[in-house]
């Protein structure tokens, strides 16, 4: 009897503390526990229903013991209960509606918690088995029409017109109320001064489609298809400007029609674009957005392209500066003219939506038209030019004046930046941007045409001008004075190197070439093909680069400094007058410690990882060859130019210098990695060096190299073995081109020995002064182009 009384009374305690065990003691139970858990297993849920309705939290949390009951957010619009919404009475209220309830905390569930906080298995399965079911339902709800036709007229509003609207339907859209309450409700973004306004944009458009199923209510997917606003805006600006184009000055309508012209326009063009293909949009949405008023940004963007007023701001000015003539017939695609039919191609496309196009392609340099041509929707054309730089310019519209006059007024002109025709295959879309080619609005006078005032240089191997019968063998340098530059000397012993440089476009930009005191372009190979060669004489930086494989051609630039010479192997020939490393023995440059094949395991060089393509990544230790030079005890035979500070006053202006290499062949196409064009900087009375590559920087610092001296030296190419080599090895006389101070004279060069030092010449048979500052000389034949101009 006492043992069945203490079991009832032990029932009833535990019964009164919620079924725990005596002594155990109840953790105070929150909000937070009911958070945590929900957190929890919104994190392990890959369904983004249940995973959207977890994350949304909790809310009218309630509790009994240790059991707490709260509110989930299900996204159920509900459209069982609303019905049909195409057959809704007040449609408004219908999208208002399921937006509320879509926003509701109206899924009532029951979580139980263990005495320490913590919540079963079973107790998480029974929430997720409820929460999943509501995400199903919000699922299906999400994937039927009703709620994508409410959200879209949420979004979008077209006007209401006939099955075959007009463009006075268009005109009249203020009447639908409708369609003007929604353009009044989105004031801020709609901005115009009657609805009909924007009746034009919103007609043009179709197939919209909502998808939820698969993100969840956070990333809902709308695509459609649309009129491009400003394809819009041109169409509608072109069909007024033919009407007022087309007819002399007497015959057109006066200004004051232009407002209703201008709407009947956009009208018209939405009608006719409709009909077409319009463009496949598509956005993102938050339906949590949506239920406070916020639109995506891509949204917004759309229509913020979309501004008529300027637009018709554009045709008014336009009108008012209408030539009095009618226009003329377009012509028919193809070249209206060209500066030669060979050449690098260069396409221009105009899309089927495009408008007539007017196409001219530059020159970056001179700023002379190179080739031009007319193109129609949906056609195109190849203008064939030159290698070099080049800018694009367009002009578009429906009423052409001819090329002087292009379209007028009320065309769309357009520039690009400029761009290099060379190695790349240019296939260019009219009017659009795209990698390498950059548009910026221009003006119809940027069109007109320029007189080119280049001058080509007939190229000649003898001197033209009287040369003494001897030069000075040498002189004594300027104490602190670099004897290459002219400039201050670092206080560096002087040690000549001379390093082969890549001239291959893909081993562009060089480093370490800031040091360099000279560069030379020489022959390489047949095809106008070249190297560079570096000389380092005053600074030495640790690493310069790519280094490439020495020619025979290369020599006499190392033998007239009496210089190092490194290089990247030899040419495939170990005989003959290209038998580089026989050469370089015979004039005892190897005995003499002058000869760094970078190729050896001698610890002169790298290759560096991460730069350069095709293995343009090969690097000279400078600094440690002036070192083991120094170590060595080699001597070296300073021979220093003749400096001056006075610029050079006399001679033809030459602020542009382009050197295009075609081998022996003068007929033959210029090489794109030799080309180059020199431009002079006033300010820093020095030449900056532009090739198919770019603009000549220092790869390590970004630091544009100038050149205060730009030399042409002329001499006789000869072959052997297919290698080139200077004939002689550059021992004699020849002509040369100097420009100075944005200035040209024709000169000369002597060398009266193999090892014999280069005397520049003046115009006036004395020996040349240099301008104080790095120098390039180009060392080629007389079939090489020099063009220069103001």
């Amino acid at each position: 009897m006492i043992k069945r009384l203490t079991a009832a009374v032990l029932c009833l305690l535990m019964a009164l503390s919620g079924g725990f065990a005596l002594g155990e003691t109840v953790q105070a139970l929150t909000g937070a526990n009911v958070d945590s858990v929900l957190s929890t297993l919104a994190a392990e849920q890959k369904d983004v229903w249940t995973k959207s309705i977890l994350e949304a939290g909790a809310r009218d949390i309630s509790w009994e013991g240790t059991e707490a009951s709260f509110s989930l957010r299900s996204f159920d619009p509900n459209i069982k209960a609303l019905g049909k919404y195409s057959k809704a009475a007040d449609q408004k209220a219908w999208r208002e509606q399921a937006l509320a309830n879509i926003g509701a905390y109206n899924l009532r569930v029951t979580l139980r918690f263990e005495a320490d906080g913590t919540v079963s298995k079973k107790e998480k399965n029974n929430l997720l088995k409820t929460v999943k079911a509501a995400g199903k339902s919000a699922k299906s709800a999400y994937g039927k029409d009703q709620l994508g036709e409410a959200l879209r007229d949420l979004l979008f509003r077209v006007p209401q017109t006939s099955k075959k609207p007009s463009a006075s339907d268009l005109m009249a859209a203020d009447r639908d109320s409708g369609f003007s309450s929604f353009i009044q409700t989105h004031s801020d973004l709609f901005t115009c001064e009657n609805a009909s306004e924007w009746a034009p944009l919103m007609y043009a458009q179709r197939n919209w489609k909502f998808s939820a199923e698969k993100n969840g209510p956070h990333k809902i997917t709308l695509s459609w298809d649309a009129v491009d606003p400003v394809s819009l805006m041109d169409k509608a600006l072109d069909q007024v400007s033919v009407q007022l184009a087309e007819v002399s000055a007497s015959q057109r309508p006066s200004e004051d029609s232009l407002p209703y012209l201008w709407r009947s326009g956009l009208a018209e063009a939405a009608l006719k674009s409709k009909k077409g293909r319009l463009s496949s949009l598509k956005m993102t949405l938050d339906i949590d957005d949506l239920l406070t008023g916020n639109v995506p940004e891509e949204y917004r963007a759309y229509y913020q392209r979309y501004t008529p007023d300027l637009w018709y701001a554009k045709l008014a000015e336009g009108y008012k500066a209408l030539p009095a003539e009618a226009s003329q017939p377009m012509p028919k695609t193809g070249i209206l003219s060209s500066v030669q039919k060979k050449g690098r191609g260069v396409q221009i496309k105009v899309p089927e939506s495009g408008r007539y196009t007017y196409a001219i392609l530059r020159d970056a340099d001179t700023g002379v038209i190179q080739s031009e041509a007319f193109i129609e929707p949906g056609k195109n054309v190849t203008m064939k030019v030159a290698e070099g730089v080049y800018i694009v310019q367009y002009a578009s519209g429906s009423a052409w004046y001819g090329t002087e006059g292009a379209f007028g007024p009320l065309g769309s002109y357009l520039a690009s930046d400029e761009f290099i025709v060379g190695k790349d295959k240019w296939i260019l879309t009219a009017e659009k941007n795209q990698p390498g080619i950059t548009l910026h609005a221009a003006e119809l006078k940027d069109l007109g045409a320029i007189e080119d005032k280049s001058v080509q240089l007939q190229g000649t191997l003898n001197p033209d001008i009287r040369l003494k019968s001897s030069y000075e063998k040498n002189r004594a340098a300027v104490s602190g004075e670099n004897p290459y530059t002219g400039l201050q000397a670092s206080g560096n012993t002087v040690t000549p190197i001379v390093m082969v440089l890549d001239n291959a476009e893909d081993a562009y930009p060089h480093w370490g070439v800031r040091y360099a005191d000279i560069l030379f372009q020489v022959p390489n190979a047949g095809a106008g093909a070249t190297k560079l060669l570096a000389l380092f004489a005053d600074e030495y930086p640790a690493q310069a680069g790519p280094v490439r494989s020495g020619r025979s051609s290369m020599v006499p630039s190392a033998l007239m400094f009496d210089a190092a010479f490194a290089f990247a192997g030899p040419p495939a020939v170990s005989s003959g007058q290209v038998d580089l490393l026989g050469l370089m023995t015979e004039l005892r440059m190897s005995q003499n410690h002058k000869v760094y094949n970078l190729l050896n395991s001698n610890g002169f060089s790298e290759r560096i990882q991460g730069i350069g393509g095709g293995g343009h990544n090969l690097s000279c230790h400078i600094a440690d060859i002036h070192q083991n030079l120094e170590k060595q005890g080699v001597s070296f035979d300073i021979r220093p130019f003749l400096f001056t500070d006075e610029e050079r006053t006399e001679g033809e202006t030459a602020n542009i210098v382009r050197v295009l290499h075609r081998g022996e062949d003068p007929k033959g196409a210029s090489n794109s990695a030799s080309r180059a064009v020199f431009k002079y900087d006033a300010e820093k009375k020095a030449y900056t060096r532009t090739n198919s590559s770019g603009l000549y920087t220092d790869r390590d610092t970004g630091e544009v190299i100038s050149f205060a001296n730009v030399i042409v030296i002329r001499t006789r190419l000869s072959y052997e073995y297919n290698y080139i080599y200077l004939t002689q090895h550059m021992v004699g006389s020849g002509s040369a081109e100097i420009f100075q101070n944005g200035k040209y004279v024709r000169g000369a060069w002597v060398r009266d020995s193999i090892n014999g030092r280069l005397v520049l010449v003046d115009s006036n048979g004395e020996e040349l002064k240099l301008q104080r500052g790095k120098s390039f000389f180009v060392i080629t034949n007389d079939v090489t182009n020099v063009i220069y101009s103001e």
